[in-house]
């Protein structure tokens, strides 16, 4: 009887040492992983990076050109309802005789990236984890950003990359404008990520597009109660493909709202 008791405080002993010692040097790590996990099933699209779209084709269909904040782009609808649209402020919501309407702002470079600033403070803890590149431009701090998984907290993450990790997974949990899907857009003069595939949620998609000297967004409205017209990535395409500095337009004018012409 002794013997077995012994074997049992022995037992106990080791799992009481090897927890202790867990709990040392893995502790922290183990809390945090479970912290990343709770936040990727309440929002799963931190799982998900950039992708490429799925769909790269332009609609051809007849549409208008418009110009504001001195950006010209098209869209394939040919009915904008300039009564019921607002385009005397940054953003703009064009309305459509279909039902079918968009929003469009522009923004100053390092726009997120101040409002994090603001938010925060300042930005030095932010440079002691990630570096100073990512804080260069919006564009690359939303590319950290996305790119951050609950993948990369494991145990064998040192103190730095955890901490690091988890607060882009937070941010990334928050800041997404949309869940169906994160993909990657390319256009001449522009780069940056659309949030939100049409097919899986034809109701609204936001695209960022970010250049040297500004940021763009467009947000797509579509299918919903009142509308019963979805949206296409062909149409979405057709609007960010399009997208081009206005040229020779009066700095005065350059936040002037302006129907050009109908587009062929």
């Amino acid at each position: 009887m002794k013997r077995r008791w012994r074997r049992i405080l022995w037992t106990l002993g080791i799992v009481v040492v090897v927890s202790f010692v867990y709990a040392w040097f893995f502790g922290f790590q183990t809390m945090m992983i479970l912290e990343t996990r709770w936040i990727a099933r309440k929002s799963p699209i931190v799982r998900e990076t950039p992708r490429a779209l799925p769909d790269t084709s332009i609609s051809p269909a007849h549409g208008t050109k418009l110009s504001y904040f001195g950006y010209d782009f098209e869209v394939p609808w040919d009915d904008l309802d300039l009564a019921q649209s607002k385009t005397q402020s940054n953003p703009v919501v064009l309305r459509f005789r279909s039902g079918r309407s968009l929003m469009f702002s522009s923004s100053p470079p390092r726009h997120f990236v101040d409002a994090v600033s603001k938010e925060m403070g300042q930005l030095d803890g932010f440079r002691g984890i990630y570096g100073d590149a990512p804080l260069q431009s919006d564009y690359a701090f939303w590319s950290m950003i996305l790119a951050a998984t609950p993948d990369q907290v494991n145990l064998f993450s040192s103190r730095k990359e955890i901490v690091g990790n988890s607060m882009l997974l937070v941010m990334k949990g928050v800041a997404l404008p949309q869940r169906s899907g994160i993909f990657r857009v390319q256009t001449q003069g522009f780069k940056g990520f659309q949030w939100g595939d049409p097919k899986a949620d034809p109701t609204h998609v936001v695209a960022d597009l970010f250049a040297d000297d500004c940021g763009l967004e467009f947000v797509f409205f579509g299918k919903s109660k009142k509308n019963p017209e979805s949206i296409s990535q062909a149409e979405i395409n057709r609007v960010l493909q399009t997208v081009h500095k206005t040229e020779h337009i009066p700095s005065q004018a350059a936040s002037r709202p302006k129907l050009v012409a109908n587009a062929e």
